[in-house]
């Protein structure tokens, strides 16, 4: 490990900087000269990729044995690849960079927790800093950058799948609350302004020992079913109950939730808006929904591509067997029959090309698996 007195120059080089005041400049500062542990740390509480340490080995003449010197925190992409302020790399680019003070003979990249990264370079209370850093990461995120790879694709798809099966396969245990309840009103405001009480049943995500704080609500139709992420009330609200005389009744609605959330939402519908909450956990405040005024700029939005994108992925994971060994042409067909019909229609040559792009790495991948 480093010696003590190399921690005591790290310390006083972290104190002399004095660190991210308020009016200290973030954008000018280079994180990866001595405060790549707290980027890394808000990268990992933002985005939950998990924390790196590139670690060299050394023999210590005194000792006559091999001990090890950490020189450089990061995350880990979904990816395979790395990340620090200087954005994403390889394995061998992360450790191409790599400077010690001791004459090291090997070199390992090695996971390691938050505490562990937090008190490698500093012994300091850095929960302010990490704040700061946190909310400049979250303010200069490019949300038009909302484009996976093959990896992080599958991550989320089965993610969102894993998340809809618990909840079908739990529905008969859920105890559901009423919306609206005695202390809280639930509203939902169409597209002509009208505003309308949410009338059914709720449960959060936790209730099933999910670490995700979600509300699904299942409440009655204002018009036809159809189905909203509301990020700013951290819910999903699926708009499936039949409007009746007794809209308020907490078993008659808790009773029919159950039977229009297994008959009604299908899985491809629940993953294309617990995409948009996972999305809206990654991105934060720059995760909002832009004009979406028209339908070509509605499918055309960074958030609703991702979102469409995925419902076609999770389709061509189901049948991929049936996939395998076509020519991308006409495996390009295909998926793209998985797709919604307005939203194959609307996208514009942008996003077009940002699909097909994206389509074929699922296609090379799956032609590479071994049946």
């Amino acid at each position: 490990m480093i010696t003590g007195q190399e921690i005591f120059i790290r310390k006083l080089i972290r104190e002399e900087l004095d660190k991210f005041g308020d009016d200290y400049d973030l954008n000018k500062h280079n994180f990866n000269t001595g405060d790549c542990d707290i980027y890394a740390v808000s990268l990992h509480r933002l985005y939950g990729y998990p924390l790196y340490v590139i670690r060299g080995y050394f023999l210590d003449p005194q000792l006559d044995e091999y001990d090890y010197e950490d020189c450089h925190i990061m995350v880990k992409l979904p990816n395979g690849k790395y990340m620090d302020s200087g954005g994403e790399q390889t394995k061998q680019e992360m450790i191409s960079r790599a400077a010690f003070m001791n004459n090291v003979t090997r070199i390992k990249i090695v996971q390691i927790d938050e505490e562990t990264a937090l008190n490698t370079f500093s012994c300091q209370d850095q929960e302010e800093d990490i704040k700061r850093v946190m909310g400049h990461i979250k303010s200069n995120n490019n949300i038009e950058q909302l484009n996976e790879d093959y990896n992080s694709d599958i991550q989320f798809s089965n993610e969102a799948k894993r998340v809809y099966n618990k909840i079908i396969k739990n529905l008969s245990k859920i105890k559901f609350t009423p919306t609206p309840n005695d202390n809280e009103r639930e509203f939902v405001e169409d597209t002509r302004g009208n505003v309308h009480i949410l009338y059914g049943v709720k449960f959060n995500l936790q209730q099933l020992g999910e670490k995700y704080d979600l509300d699904i609500l299942l409440v009655h139709r204002v018009g036809r079913e159809s189905y909203h992420y509301d990020g700013d009330a951290n819910r999903i609200v699926f708009f499936i109950l039949s409007q009746t005389n007794t809209k308020d009744d907490l078993g008659v609605n808790s009773d029919l939730a159950r039977l229009r959330f297994k008959s009604w939402v299908g899985e491809h519908i629940f993953i294309h808006e617990f995409i948009h909450f996972l999305d809206k956990n990654r991105y934060g405040d720059t995760y909002s929904f832009t004009d979406t005024s028209t339908r070509e700029k509605y499918y055309n939005s960074p958030q609703e591509y991702n979102a469409f994108t995925q419902e076609i992925i999770t389709k061509i994971l189901k049948n991929k067997n049936k996939l395998k060994g076509l020519s991308f042409d006409v495996f390009l067909k295909k998926a793209l029959k998985f797709g919604d019909d307005d939203f194959i229609k609307n996208l514009n040559d942008e996003y077009i090309k940002k699909l097909r792009k994206r389509l074929y790495q699922i296609y090379i991948n799956i032609l590479s698996e071994k049946s």
